[in-house]
């Protein structure tokens, strides 16, 4: 991914602070829970609140915390804001991660959707543990670790796989990235589970650790939440054409006058409005993209550097989005075909998608802020604004017993004053946060203000 210049980051970092129905068409508020349960919890250091889950799901609140069943609020300020009504508006509705593969030429895959083929906790010889209450999705502050540890600092998971560091005097520590950090552990390896429509397989054998944090700023990190996920092959069987994906149902406000589309070189898609107004945005629609910074590694040129599991690696080369795919309210994917079709950049019946005459794995690339200005323009745009979902996919790799790979993308948003302007808005905050990914994480600090001495004459 391209990076701007340090005039443009110092710009960034100085900034101030600049709806999807399931199948059925339904999007109703819920019954007020009064509490999270264990497996999900909301990360709100920033400008989103966003709920997480320890099965596979995540921008979705699963319980009804707040009453409402979509889960990605922005802009967010107080969690009081929400429950008294007065800052209800939400960017994405679900996401989830989803994974397909073949296992001795069989087809199976693993859905993350309105339910999931994913179980909380490690694997262990081969399958699924039966379910514990150490299986939760624990919270870390930066502000109460060892000094004023919560429950789940002094409860680290490490035996689950959870990332940790070591002192000076050989003691573990948890290994916080950012303000706020949430994680968990979750396995496909329940074949009981496995039940949605869009997939029911054989297992896969595949376990995940994830976590998802985000950094307490007023910036551009203040639009961005980064998820690291760490897929392991856990079962007996080699995966050959194995493909990952981050599937998304954005609502953007209203979920009936939604566009998608991609940037290739950026490895992202975005959800954008149709239309220069929405029911609950007004006509300052934000602009919500997905970053697939990191993916799998694989030999490269001697030139090339990949990253992987916080190490660089000469001679390697990461896979970025491979393939991004669109589909509408009511051609959800009806199998297991259907869904390793889409992960594939391709359409349900296994049709490739040509546009002008050329054969895509990418759908609608096009640039909708230079077409907003350029009445001849002829680049590949979405048309028809509705529910859209997207499948934005890495892959192929072959996945041996034994293999791992990490997964590293973000969740941002851009808010400007149109449609248009918040597209481009999200798309510099996307190169800021690549930068901060290259830097390991590590954002530079915003310069301190300076003092300013005024004398009267």
């Amino acid at each position: 991914m391209k990076t701007k210049a340090l005039a443009m980051v110092l710009i960034l970092i100085l900034a101030v602070p600049l709806m999807a129905a399931p199948p059925d068409g339904s999007r109703r508020p819920l019954s007020a829970s009064s509490a999270t349960i264990d497996n999900e919890q909301y990360i709100n250091v920033n400008r989103i609140l966003m709920f997480v889950t320890n099965h596979g799901n995540f921008g979705r609140d699963l319980s009804g915390v707040f009453g409402y069943d979509a889960g990605t609020f922005f802009p967010y300020s107080t969690v009081e804001a929400i429950e008294n009504g007065s800052q209800t508006a939400y960017c994405n509705y679900a996401s989830g991660l989803w994974i397909g593969g073949k296992v001795d030429g069989e087809t199976r895959v693993i859905i993350s959707e309105y339910s999931d083929e994913y179980v909380p906790g490690p694997m262990a010889n081969e399958t699924y543990q039966a379910d514990n209450p150490a299986f939760k999705l624990y919270k870390l502050y930066r502000d109460s670790l060892a000094d004023n540890p919560n429950s789940d600092y002094l409860n680290w998971p490490y035996d689950q796989g959870a990332p940790w560091d070591t002192l000076d005097n050989g003691d573990r520590i948890p290994d916080m990235v950012g303000d706020q950090m949430l994680w968990s552990v979750y396995n496909d390896a329940n074949p009981a589970q496995h039940g949605n429509d869009a997939g029911k397989t054989e297992p896969l054998g595949i376990e995940v650790r994830q976590s998802t944090f985000a950094f307490d700023r007023q910036g551009a990190l203040g639009n961005i939440i980064f998820v690291r996920l760490g897929v392991y092959n856990k079962g007996p069987n080699t995966i050959e054409d194995c493909y990952i994906s981050l599937w998304a149902d954005p609502d953007l406000g209203g979920y009936t006058d939604d566009f998608v589309g991609c940037d290739t070189l950026l490895s992202l898609g975005y959800v954008y409005n149709g239309d220069n107004s929405d029911t609950d945005y007004g006509t300052a629609i934000p602009c919500m993209g997905y970053d697939f910074f990191q993916g799998p590694m694989e030999p490269g040129l001697a030139s090339d550097t990949a990253r992987m599991w916080g190490q660089l690696w000469p001679g390697f080369t990461n896979r970025g989005m491979d393939s991004f795919n669109k589909y509408i309210n009511g051609t959800d994917p009806n199998d297991y075909n259907e869904t390793y079709n889409y992960m594939q950049g391709l359409a349900a019946n296994g049709d490739p998608y040509v546009f002008d005459g050329d054969t895509l794995l990418y759908m609608h690339s096009g640039d909708p802020v230079v077409a907003a200005g350029d009445p001849t323009y002829t680049g590949d745009l979405d048309a028809d604004p509705a529910d859209r979902r997207w499948m934005q996919s890495t892959g192929p790799i072959t996945f041996e017993p034994g293999d791992s790979t990490e997964i590293i993308a973000a969740i941002i948003v851009g808010h400007g004053s149109d449609r248009f302007e918040s597209i481009t808005r999200m798309k510099e905050l996307d190169e800021f946060a690549q930068i901060v990914y290259e830097n390991n994480f590590n954002p530079p600090e915003a310069p301190a203000k300076p003092n300013v001495c005024v004398a009267a004459e």
